[in-house]
């Protein structure tokens, strides 16, 4: 039970990792299979509340766990497992129990056919197919000095966020980039039998740009939910570029959000600079197993002499491209 006035924080387990005992009974709870047995689990790591253990405590009555939502727990689930830039432009995530691959199913939508009066309709014929997903381990490390352990409880709101911008930072980068070798997911940039576009230079034309429309749009993308994805370099290249023979006009022109002939187009630095990418984000998915892990390490590389800890948060997770042919990578 919940002790009165009592929060979820993430502060106590790092500032007293054996006395947060309204913690350490939640961790026992999200503990799974899922975590140990890819070897991160067991009395040394601790488990985080994940967005579908807050939403099963949104669910429930108060005296069945509501409260503790509002108990810090969101908060705590929200930088451990940070919403990724693909998330918020519509990839769905996953978080599963199971240990072993999962797989998604996929859909060709059939076509159908004009009848005549009295007739029977021809079958959609629509395809069936699957995706797997298999986890990999992303590893974010952050380290904190004495002095600001002995802070640490006044700080939780510049911890979390600190944390959560190393966890998205780590995922992110490994399903942007990630070769599929090394322990690394297999990223949007090395998807197999993805559509290409090549450029001429390492700053692509609004030809080639909207070139990479028409190939997603041959591919049967949803157009009207496609984005751009780049670099902010890239992003700061295109917008210096002009299209001279009409008026001067700004290559990327900016109402609501950057935009590349209409479509949104978006950036993060975990995108290779001089690369676009061009999907439909609602075809991808996030898929995470078990929940967080959170290791407190005071006491290797001398640690217990300097007084300082480094915290190691563990994500098993992969993304799966239902639709490789939709999503279209340009390069130079």
């Amino acid at each position: 039970m919940k002790p009165p006035g009592h929060h979820y924080r993430l502060s106590s387990l790092l500032d007293k990792a054996k006395t947060a005992s309204y913690e350490l009974s939640l961790s026992d709870k999200l503990q799974t299979p899922a975590a140990t047995v890819h070897g991160i689990g067991g009395q040394s790591a601790i488990a985080l509340p994940t967005a579908k253990f807050c939403r099963d405590l949104g669910l429930a009555t108060a005296s069945g766990g509501g409260n503790l939502v509002s108990g810090g727990v969101e908060a705590v689930a929200a930088a451990a497992r940070p919403p990724l830039l693909l998330e918020q432009l519509g990839a769905q995530r996953v978080e599963v129990n199971q240990t072993g691959i999962v797989t998604l199913p996929k859909f060709v939508a059939g076509s159908g056919a004009w009848v005549a009066d009295g007739s029977s309709p021809a079958a959609m014929a629509t395809t069936t197919g699957s995706v797997d997903s298999a986890g990999k381990m992303a590893a974010a490390r952050i380290t904190f000095s004495r002095r600001l352990l002995l802070q640490v409880t006044e700080l939780e709101s510049a911890v979390l966020a600190e944390i959560s911008a190393a966890v998205a930072d780590t995922i992110e980068s490994g399903f942007f980039t990630g070769d599929g070798a090394n322990n690394q997911p297999l990223g949007l940039l090395n998807t197999s039998g993805a559509g290409t576009q090549s450029f001429a230079a390492s700053v692509p034309t609004y030809a080639e740009l909207v070139g990479m429309v028409e190939t997603a749009g041959d591919a049967d993308a949803e157009l009207s939910r496609c984005v751009f994805l780049c670099h902010p370099s890239t992003l700061a290249n295109l917008l210096k570029a002009q299209i001279d023979t009409d008026g001067g006009e700004l290559f990327v022109t900016y109402t609501d959000k950057h935009r590349v002939a209409g479509f949104p187009i978006y950036s993060t630095r975990n995108i290779t600079e001089g690369k676009v990418i061009f999907v439909d984000p609602t075809m991808l998915r996030c898929v995470y197993w078990g929940a967080p892990q959170l290791i407190v390490d005071r006491f290797s590389s001398n640690k217990s002499l300097t007084g300082a800890a480094e915290l190691v948060l563990f994500n098993l997770c992969d993304i799966a491209v239902l639709h490789p042919t939709q999503l279209v990578i340009g390069s130079n």
